[in-house]
């Protein structure tokens, strides 16, 4: 995309829209309730709440999207609280 000259603002909302659509596939699958809040690396990504919020509008879903500030951290301390339990539970 780059070598064709397009815009990197584009490329990159073109990478935030494929991964909105995924998530508004999962957030309907499991028919979730409003207020949704996002973790991880992109949660408090405006583009990403942007393209979340516009592709769930498109399908007649009004939800509440939100992210705490420190939700980006939500993989870490899980990685950190499953690594702690399974140390546990080897015994070491």
């Amino acid at each position: 995309m780059v070598s064709q000259q397009v815009p990197i603002e584009d490329i990159l909302m073109g990478i935030l829209e494929s991964i909105a659509s995924r998530l508004c596939k999962l957030i309907r699958g499991i028919r979730a309730e409003s207020p949704i809040t996002l973790t991880g690396g992109l949660a408090n990504n405006k583009g990403m709440i942007a393209a979340v919020k516009k592709l769930l509008q498109e399908k007649g879903l009004d939800y509440i999207i939100r992210a705490h500030k420190d939700s980006i951290y939500a993989g870490a301390i899980g990685a950190a609280l499953w690594s702690g339990y399974r140390l546990q539970k080897m015994g070491r």
